[in-house]
């Protein structure tokens, strides 16, 4: 599937800058957006695909906002903010905001910095409703996703064009156009209970 191939891209071009580049506090409880943080494993059943988004607090530690980070493993590694609702557990993204991104082509030879807006709507975590394979009873999340554009890929390898040190996105792409439909749970700790998918039904 032509959509699953360019998200895998994405993922192996861009898990490895994330993994050396940014810290997050692992004591999310003690932030101001509280239970909303933390780490979870995401699925887009469309695309049967699993990535890892981290939720958190921003550096002024504001109970009504939220940083929503995929840490490169999902859209080339997209980091932003969005506001937070602590009583009901919602969240959202709601105008497009910029996420200053770092793309490594996949050579590892050019590193080109590029913006890209995200959008992310219907933003809901649910506490305590998913049991795990090692009987952890943990969080739900949900919310669908959204960008303001697509690299253009090479036809010969697979690989983004870049002309002049800058991506070339994709015009036949609109802005937003693909909505993705997102589901997961918070993460227990214990490996079997990665990426399991049945027990979102």
């Amino acid at each position: 599937m032509k959509m699953k191939a360019k998200i895998l891209l994405f993922t192996v071009v861009s898990a490895m800058l994330f993994a050396g580049c940014n810290e997050f506090n692992d004591e999310f409880e003690q932030t101001a957006v509280g239970n909303m943080s933390g780490e979870w494993y995401c699925y887009i059943a469309d695309f049967d695909y699993w990535f890892t988004l981290t939720t958190y607090n921003n550096n002024a530690n504001q109970a009504g906002k939220l940083m929503i980070s995929d840490m490169g493993t999902f859209w080339g590694g997209f980091q932003v903010e969005g506001d937070c609702n602590l009583s009901d557990m919602t969240f959202s993204v709601p105008n497009g905001v910029k996420s200053k991104q770092v793309f490594q082509d996949t050579d590892n030879i050019a590193v080109v910095p590029y913006d890209i807006e995200v959008r992310v709507a219907n933003g809901k975590m649910t506490p305590g409703v998913v049991t795990l394979p090692s009987k952890s009873i943990v969080d739900k999340i949900e919310f669908s996703i959204s960008f303001s554009g697509e690299r253009e890929y090479d036809d010969r390898d697979g690989g983004p064009i870049i002309e002049d040190g800058v991506l070339v996105m994709n015009p036949n792409v609109a802005p937003f156009a693909d909505v993705f439909n997102v589901v997961g749970y918070r993460k227990s700790g214990f490996e079997e209970d990665a990426e399991i998918a049945d027990v979102l039904q």
